[in-house]
């Protein structure tokens, strides 16, 4: 008989969903969420592992085979739900969050073409951010007409960037 599946989720891409084994899911939640301090900044995920393998039933991972794997697909579903959420510091340490549903799959779902605000934002775009905003000021504060390049040796920069 096939194994029952589950529906998980994944913070940082929220509109796909895997089918993952309910039974492996169900027994690293519970150790996961077992070993979670309530009070910040939370458990780091390499003591959360070390924390929760004892937890863990044998016959589902025996000596620990794939929990690491589980345990990341636990934790990015348990954030997307709202079940768990990372401290705002590196490296990245999680504590409970404020959606405590003992129910798996609870929570609300999302209607057709409404967005969804993610806790974080990939480091890349915040500094493709600050980098842009960092040269749109640089700009704004240039006289019209001056250009980012150094003044030649015959000419003065107050002369190059002067408004005509």
């Amino acid at each position: 008989m096939p194994a029952e599946k589950i529906e998980i989720r994944n913070v940082n891409v929220p509109d796909r969903t895997e089918r993952v084994d309910r039974t492996k899911y169900e027994a690293m939640r519970a150790a996961l969420m077992a070993v979670l301090p309530d009070e910040a900044p939370g458990l780091k995920v390499v003591d959360a592992k070390a924390a929760l393998l004892p937890l863990l039933p044998d016959e589902l991972f025996p000596q620990g085979d794939k929990a690491g794997w589980w345990l990341k697909a636990v934790q990015l579903d348990l954030e997307a739900r709202g079940v768990i959420r990372r401290a705002p510091s590196s490296p990245v340490q999680l504590r409970p969050g404020r959606n405590r549903s003992p129910v798996v799959g609870a929570g609300r779902r999302r209607r057709s073409g409404e967005r969804v605000r993610l806790a974080h934002r990939p480091l890349g775009s915040v500094m493709a951010d600050r980098a842009r905003n960092s040269a749109d000021i640089a700009r704004s504060e240039r006289p019209r007409g001056c250009h980012p390049r150094p003044a030649r040796d015959d000419e003065d920069a107050e002369d190059r960037c002067r408004r005509p």
